[in-house]
């Protein structure tokens, strides 16, 4: 019988696969089924949380081989008064009037003349046997209506259609899950798509199999057509699984095309400007990793964007490159990896106007001519810091990671104004240079690129070839898509370490770790009873705020998560035995200030940090006019001692809207401090304990958190 619950937005991006069926019969079981889906859509000004509900009366058992018909399906949904007013756009103040069709050709349910029409487009897909398979339904066309006096308010919008069949190759549980739900203002352009990702589970039912046959997923048909299933699909497996070590495997290592091997070039990149052992002599096995990541791939000629996931296995540490001076807090790691992606299905506005839905792979492949290789590896490079005292690299570099891979993107699935178009088995593009980045590390700031970072490209899209059955559709996609300026932004979640000791160890994934704010903007933050504490002295402020703009939306970045721009204290004074004076508190800003988060702790506070920090105090102090100077001390550098910007450890109640300073945050007097001042009665040059009565505290409207 059917059954609801749901499942994570990452479970709808699972690899696709097609089977066959054939249609003999409906079975006569039915029952009445209901599924409230949550989404959160993205207009021009901000997120909205929505709940789709979907109502039909479907099978409730199903036969190998024999076509499921799923019957006539109701949708509906209450827009927020505020997306309703971005939907509408002209509408809502000229009183569009549409009797738009609805996914059959009949007029949707609603007003006879509906001052705001939408349509509504919802990706599905089919699991079955650990398989799936993207289930194309039909648009629909959803009406409303507007508050007659002009005032916003909430709109309720309603529709219904006819879905098409689909026949099941094996025996067990069907389900249907709902993916990314895509809306848009009937007559509109593709300016006024607004796209909605699920916000919790997903599933719309699940219908139970009998009988006998092959593990293939379901089949398509396409309304109307009772005999032809959709098109194959590549599989995709998603287990972790170790890369092989060049010792062991040959088609294993680093990739010597000379195109990919330019990031070891340290001409090309930012060299380290430091002595150097030779690299050859510093070989190993490295060490395998699985990552998953999800994000978003923008198509430019579409105006749109894909969501996308990826899975890589990666040997990293293949080559290790260290200073010749041990004392140098930098390190060079060189490894290799493959990356499988999952097909993502979208629908667009094809030239602006035609509805387009299609499914894309991106597939890694060896590098084309003049390349006569057989390695289809991509090559890695990490500049990152050995530790030393948590000192950034020389010359205050950044810490950064690149990758460099050839891909291919290969189409499969594709509709247009809800017309299949047959493209072949053989329709993709010519290999393309993927260039990959991320930032993990610069001046006072550091996160583990192991813990999962922000990985960003920006990807040429080739000419199409090989596309269409008797008639060549490839100059078609080649306008619609191909192009230049492509940008890609994933969210890696934590790395897994494949083990054979520990077997099995990888096997649940680990998902992208990001930050949800609502509704974010410009805040100031500000913290009660600061204490700098010295030797037989003090620094005391009442108070200090940070002002910052705090990113919108969901799915964000952890690092940098927001720049600090403006530090003021308050109420600062010196004290050393019985002498007190006032003293001015000057934060440098251009330190690079802000704060960056880096997981959810088992109490449900967000693990983060204040980095970048430095600032002087000017004054009196016990006789003397100095200026001092606190942050953080780098000795490792070529230069001997210099000043850097310093951190606080701190975690963010979410309860409360209190960003906390843990106990153990410290700054030092750095050598920055004026000269003649480095022996200040308390505050020598050194490190000292920073305490705080109370955390910064955010505006009570403000939401933050980690999924």
């Amino acid at each position: 019988m059917w059954t609801w619950r749901n499942v994570a937005w990452t479970a709808a991006l699972a690899g696709l696969a097609i089977g066959t069926g054939l249609v003999v019969a409906v079975p006569p079981a039915i029952a009445d089924i209901k599924a409230d889906l949550p989404y959160v859509c993205t207009t021009s000004s901000a997120t909205h949380e929505i709940r789709l509900r979907l109502s039909a009366s479907m099978p409730t058992r199903g036969t190998v081989g024999r076509a499921i018909s799923l019957g006539r399906l109701r949708m509906s949904v209450v827009l927020p008064a505020e997306m309703a007013a971005d939907l509408a756009g002209s509408a809502a103040g000229g009183g569009r009037s549409s009797s738009a069709p609805g996914a059959d050709g009949s007029s949707g349910p609603g007003a006879p003349s509906p001052d705001l029409t939408m349509t509504a487009r919802l990706g599905i897909t089919a699991l079955q046997d650990g398989q799936a398979m993207a289930i194309a339904w039909p648009s629909f066309a959803l009406n409303g209506a507007n508050a007659s006096d002009g005032a916003r308010q909430k709109v309720p919008l309603a529709g219904s259609g006819r879905l098409p069949a689909i026949t099941p190759s094996s025996p067990g549980p069907l389900t249907l899950v709902g993916e990314q739900l895509t809306l848009q203002r009937a007559g509109g352009v593709s300016a006024d798509q607004v796209r909605c990702v699920a916000a919790g589970e997903t599933i719309v039912g699940s219908v139970g199999v009998r009988g006998s046959g092959t593990k293939k997923a379901v089949a398509p048909l396409v309304p109307g057509d009772t005999s032809k299933p959709g098109a194959a699909a590549p599989e995709r497996s998603w287990e972790c699984k170790e890369i092989p070590a060049t010792s062991t495997d040959p088609r294993y290592d680093f990739n010597d095309d000379a195109r990919l091997h330019e990031i070891f070039d340290q001409k090309k990149h930012p060299p380290p400007n430091i002595p150097m052992n030779d690299p050859q002599a510093n070989v190993r096995g490295g060490i395998p990793f699985c990552i998953r990541a999800s994000g978003f791939a923008n198509v430019k000629k579409l105006g749109g964007a894909n969501p996308i996931g990826a899975e890589t296995l990666l040997r990293r540490g293949v080559v290790n490159i260290s200073p010749q001076n041990r004392k140098e807090n930098y390190q060079q790691q060189q490894g290799y990896f493959i990356t499988d992606t999952t097909p993502s299905k979208a629908t667009l506005l094809g030239f602006g106007f035609m509805p387009t839905m299609a499914t894309a792979t991106m597939e890694q492949v060896r590098p084309p001519a003049p390349y006569k290789g057989s390695l289809l590896t991509g090559n890695l490079r990490s500049d990152i810091a050995s530790g030393i005292g948590g000192a950034p690299l020389p010359e205050g570099r950044p810490e950064e990671t690149w990758g460099s891979a050839f891909v291919s993107v290969r189409a499969g699935e594709t509709s247009v104004n809800g017309t299949p178009v047959q493209l072949g088995s053989h329709c993709g593009t010519s290999p393309t240079q993927l260039n990959i980045y991320t930032l993990t590390g610069k001046l006072g700031q550091r996160v583990d690129l192991t813990q999962g970072s922000t990985v960003t490209a920006n990807v040429g899209l080739p000419a199409f070839s090989g596309c269409g059955i008797g008639e060549d559709l490839s100059p078609l996609l080649t306008a619609s898509i191909s192009g230049s300026d492509n940008a890609v932004q994933l969210e890696a979640a934590p790395w897994c370490q494949f083990s054979t000791v520990r077997p099995g160890s990888c096997d649940i994934p680990r998902e992208p770790i990001t930050v949800t704010v609502k509704p974010g903007g410009p805040v100031q933050v500000t913290a009660q009873g600061i204490l700098i504490k010295g030797a037989g002295a003090e620094i005391r402020c009442d108070s200090m705020s940070l002002n910052m703009k705090l990113p919108t939306g969901h799915w964000l970045g952890r690092y940098p998560f927001a720049d600090i721009s403006k530090v003021a204290a308050s109420g600062c004074r010196y004290r050393h035995g019985t002498f007190e004076s006032p003293v001015a508190v000057t934060a440098d800003t251009d330190s690079g200030w802000s704060l960056s988060f880096t997981s959810k702790a088992a109490d449900g506070t967000l693990t983060s940090s204040i980095q970048g920090i430095l600032f002087s105090v000017d004054g009196d102090f016990d006789g003397l006019k100095c200026r001092l100077r606190f942050g953080q001390n780098n000795n490792t550098t070529p230069a001997g001692t210099i000043e850097v910007p310093g951190l606080m450890s701190t975690a963010y109640n979410t309860e409360q809207r209190m960003l906390n300073v843990l106990p153990n945050a410290a700054l030092y007097v750095t050598f920055g401090t004026t000269a003649g001042c480095q022996k200040v009665p308390g505050f020598p040059i050194g490190r000292y304990a920073v305490a705080f009565d109370k955390g910064f505290a955010f505006p009570p409207n403000q939401e933050i958190s980690i999924p």
